[in-house]
């Protein structure tokens, strides 16, 4: 694998908590004397937040459809009105 790939893996372990207790600690000294890479994990941080973001997202909106589906189904609609009302 190439080196800036290397680096991305190597970042996206240590936010996700996949290093080792030691590699971690070297990782977190390396931070502290390497800005570019301090930067390189807040970017990336970032970026696995929006994915998160956008996943949620798009499962809220599948999930909607379901419902509305459902909703359109006059069976579901007597039973959901049987189990709660």
């Amino acid at each position: 694998m190439r080196k800036p790939l290397l680096d991305i893996q190597e970042i996206e372990n240590f936010l996700l908590k996949k290093m080792p207790s030691q590699e971690k600690t070297a990782f977190e000294a390396r931070m502290i004397i390497s800005p570019q890479l301090e930067t390189a994990v807040d970017e990336q941080r970032q970026a696995l937040r929006l994915i998160r973001l956008t996943a949620r997202d798009r499962q809220r909106e599948k999930l909607s459809a379901i419902y509305d589906q459902l909703a359109q189904d006059p069976s579901f609609t007597q039973t959901i009105h049987a189990i709660f009302y």
